[in-house]
């Protein structure tokens, strides 16, 4: 795997015209032809959230959205918030084989990453590394709670 990881201000202005702290991951999976991603999220303070599928507002698909270029193994986020929205977000990005006309996806591995953002606006990043075989099997099973015609393993 490949990638690039950075924490602070994404860039972005916020819906109150404040700017946008957090976290960008941009990784791609080599030789995983046929892979996709899937994305859990659990946040706390301003965003308090128990873990949660981050399927982008899908009801249908636990597959992380990729559309940005033709190579599905390629995972790009940017998770943020606005200042002086205060809080923690934690992910783990599960890599996978997928067959969406069958609703299947076989986890391969999964990265674990986050960040915090404190109310004047100071971040701190945690860096991607390897999920924990505890981090992949909740993700799992939080994934599968959520998407029942899905068969996830």
């Amino acid at each position: 795997m490949t990638g690039d990881y950075q924490f602070g201000w994404t860039g972005d202005t916020g819906p109150n015209n404040g700017p946008m702290h957090g976290a960008v991951i941009d990784a791609t999976a080599e030789n995983c032809s046929g892979c996709a991603w899937v994305q859990t999220v659990s946040s706390t303070g301003t965003f308090a959230s128990k873990q949660t599928t981050d399927a982008l507002g899908s009801t249908t698909s636990p597959l992380y959205p990729t559309n940005f270029d033709a190579n599905s193994a390629h995972f790009y986020d940017k998770p943020s918030r606005e200042q002086p929205n205060a809080g923690a977000s934690s992910f783990v990005a599960i890599l996978g084989s997928t067959d969406a006309k069958n609703q299947t996806f076989h986890a391969k591995g999964a990265m674990a990453y986050g960040y915090s953002v404190d109310k004047n606006g100071k971040v701190a990043g945690s860096a991607p590394r390897v999920a924990t075989k505890q981090e992949l099997r909740q993700a799992l099973s939080v994934v599968r709670r959520e998407f029942p015609a899905w068969k996830i393993n």
